[in-house]
């Protein structure tokens, strides 16, 4: 996962956390267990969504469970939060629920995928959001017309990864799975694909920076590496990020050294 703390007294690893968030609901962790974690935007609540399809959320100042969902029938592999009370979850069941914390159940479920939804991103304007899933399409939806998804199809597997230029409205970037391992940069408001990065492996998880027109790119089998590209294309740096007492400053281009 991509996590990160927004709050500078909060220190905890997002697996980690996900684990102790679903032990304490009382759900028997031999038979579920994390699958999703997603923070909030602009609050201190963290989204934890499990392999039997549970969504809980968590307040993490005041250490308690605020509410817990259930629809999905599959895993929850994907969240994102759209403001702070609504937020979007994907998972193996190939459909995408839209939740609001004012409200004890889903109040939309949308049907744009054939199978399992790996990712979800909002655009920086949060009119449109984009979903990726196993059947190798892209998927558009208008957050006002929930039920005209438009469709992109271009990789040859799954579409693990999904990022939204955070400067250019319309701008979107996919990332393909194992038989795959390009990044396309896709022009929304043109309907066109613009450009194409061949990676060596497959990629888990794209994302772009808030400060810095770079691209975060994770990668699985073959590196297990973390890349960041700039103006689409410049490789400006790669780590083997593997091995497990290691970690990633991204901000100083270095590996350290986990204590």
């Amino acid at each position: 996962f991509f996590f990160s703390s927004r709050r500078r007294h909060t220190r905890c690893s997002g697996v980690s956390w996900a684990r102790r968030c679903v032990q304490e609901t009382g759900v028997d962790t031999e038979r579920d267990f994390a699958t999703a974690v997603k923070w909030q935007k602009y609050g201190s609540l963290l989204s934890v969504g499990t392999h039997n399809g549970q969504i809980m959320i968590h307040d993490l100042e005041k250490m308690s469970l605020v509410n817990q969902y259930k629809s999905h029938t599959g895993r929850v592999g994907c969240m994102q939060w759209l403001d702070s009370n609504c937020f979007f979850t994907g998972s193996a069941d190939s459909k995408i629920s839209m939740w609001d914390l004012r409200s004890s159940q889903t109040i939309y479920q949308m049907k744009g995928h054939t199978q399992e939804v790996y990712s979800i991103d909002c655009s920086i304007d949060f009119k449109t959001f984009a979903s990726g899933g196993n059947d190798n399409k892209i998927t558009i939806w208008d957050i006002h017309k929930l039920d005209m998804p438009h469709t992109f199809r271009a990789h040859t597997s799954g579409v693990k990864g999904l990022a939204w230029h955070k400067e250019k409205p319309g701008i979107l970037y996919t990332g393909g799975g194992y038989n795959d391992r390009t990044i396309k940069v896709w022009d929304i408001l043109k309907q066109r694909q613009e450009k194409q990065i061949q990676t060596s492996s497959e990629i888990f998880g794209l994302f772009h920076s808030n400060t810095h027109k770079e691209l975060i790119c994770a990668h699985g089998s073959n590196s297990n590496e973390i890349t960041i590209f700039q103006d689409y294309s410049c490789l400006l740096y790669t780590s083997d990020a593997a091995d497990d007492l290691l970690c990633v400053d991204l901000g100083g281009r270095r590996i350290i050294k986990k204590k």
